[in-house]
């Protein structure tokens, strides 16, 4: 393997890396939406009556 070809490797595999955290804590933030959507909502309800 040249330099340059050992070069594209890593940064390939650091964009993987840096790709699936991402995905992961995109999911994490969509859960933690969710949760407090429901708590809103709930909170809502409890009020309307």
């Amino acid at each position: 393997m040249t330099c340059v070809e050992l070069a594209e490797h890593e940064l390939f595999e650091r964009l993987e890396l840096e790709a699936e955290s991402s995905r992961r804590r995109r999911k994490e933030e969509e859960r933690l939406m969710a949760e407090a959507m429901g708590k809103v909502s709930r909170s809502k309800r409890r009020s309307m009556r």
